[in-house]
């Protein structure tokens, strides 16, 4: 029944997150991931060059990309980090660093192009996805959603519980699915406690047990999120927090965490590898003065 209802349901509805009514700053994303892009097939298809040239034209074009990137982007410090990485005299060896860049490049390139594939419609007045690999502070609408508990981190009988809800209550099919973590402790995340189906209309159906699901109202709320393409895995997962909870405490140190991390979801099996998306994302309110 989980395969019919993905088929059946999501995949009819594929739309390109990002296209036409894109935000500027998604778009100008991709045009630096594409000129990135362009730069370094252009140096690889000139085989000619000397090594140390073809490095040097490499780590310009990574400074150059750095540089137009909005403050406090993670991927232009990662940008950054490849340029002032240290440089080799030896032949052989600028050869070998020219090709590792090349990779990193190429990879990075992917990543600011990207465009998550939304398989179906996100609730009202929900904010655009997370740029992968960058962290925005996003102020979410209050929601409704129903809920299940996981029994453990690798449990889908939740997914049946929420599926066999929005089927008996004809409550369409939405993205994000929502995860949540217990709090954290002594410094591990916690595990995964609960799954959610989010409602697209919030004044559907009404709150309070429904069978074996839950549905409960969720109040707006400000949340700090990450994008990442992939599989998740723990140490993913593991790497994306803590990529979170640095940058806000270099870059927005007036926000305070007020819970554990949730992870949102964005595609169905049928999206395989590299062309999956999904987000983690923590809590957040300002600080309180004094």
């Amino acid at each position: 029944m989980r395969r019919a209802f993905i088929l059946g349901l999501l995949t009819p509805n594929l739309l390109a997150q990002g296209a036409s009514d894109a935000p500027s700053e998604m778009r100008t994303r991709r045009d630096i991931g594409s000129d990135l892009a362009a730069t370094v097939q252009a140096e690889v298809a000139d085989s000619s060059g000397e090594s140390g040239a073809r490095l040097r034209a490499l780590q310009a074009a990574a400074a150059s990309a750095a540089a137009v990137l909005p403050g406090g982007s993670l991927v232009a410090q990662r940008l950054r980090d490849e340029v002032t990485a240290e440089g080799v005299a030896k032949p052989a060896a600028s050869a070998d660093r020219a090709r590792e860049l090349q990779a990193k490049l190429i990879q990075i390139a992917d990543d600011l192009r990207f465009e998550p594939l939304q398989q179906a419609p996100a609730p009202a007045g929900w904010p655009t996805p997370a740029p992968v690999g960058d962290v925005v502070i996003k102020e979410y609408p209050a929601y409704r959603m129903a809920t299940a508990p996981m029994r453990s981190e690798g449990d889908m009988s939740a997914f049946g519980k929420l599926f066999r809800h929005i089927q008996a209550n004809d409550i369409p099919m939405t993205a994000p699915v929502q995860m949540d973590h217990a709090a954290d402790t002594d410094g591990v995340i916690g595990e995964r406690r609960a799954m959610a189906f989010l409602y697209e209309d919030d004044k559907r159906g009404q709150v309070g047990k429904a069978g074996k699901v839950e549905v409960v109202d969720v109040p707006a709320a400000t949340w700090a999120s990450i994008g990442a393409r992939g599989y998740e895995t723990p140490d993913s997962i593991d790497d994306l927090h803590s990529a979170l909870v640095t940058w806000l405490r270099q870059h927005s140190p007036r926000y305070e965490v007020t819970g554990p991390m949730r992870v949102m979801g964005w595609n169905s099996p049928t999206v395989r590898g590299e062309r999956r998306f999904y987000e983690v994302e923590l809590p957040l309110r300002l600080r309180r003065e004094g």
